[in-house]
């Protein structure tokens, strides 16, 4: 059977947070218990490694979502977050 997808999904802009994802996860999961969820980190180009240790993590704990994530090296384009917005219309 198909896994259901996410009931929630959080956005996670960071910057200089290496230290902090992989506790951030762990509160998320106690405290998300029960609901589909998912977490995206957004990383501003972090030269403490961010960015690093976000897939270290994914590989060990979300490996098989992992491999469908996309890094994005640039800024976002202008009129992204009212594309956003339009994608999450319905599940809001």
């Amino acid at each position: 059977m198909p896994e259901l997808p996410a009931q929630l999904c959080i956005v996670v802009p960071t910057f200089n947070e290496r230290d902090n994802v992989a506790e951030l996860v762990r509160r998320l999961e106690r405290c998300l218990q029960g609901c589909r969820w998912e977490v995206m980190f957004v990383d501003d180009d972090s030269p403490d490694g961010t960015a690093t240790a976000v897939r270290e993590l994914a590989e060990r704990v979300f490996a098989k979502d992992f491999e469908h994530a996309v890094e994005l090296k640039k800024p976002l384009p202008a009129g992204w977050l009212d594309y956003l917005k339009e994608q999450i219309a319905d599940h809001l």
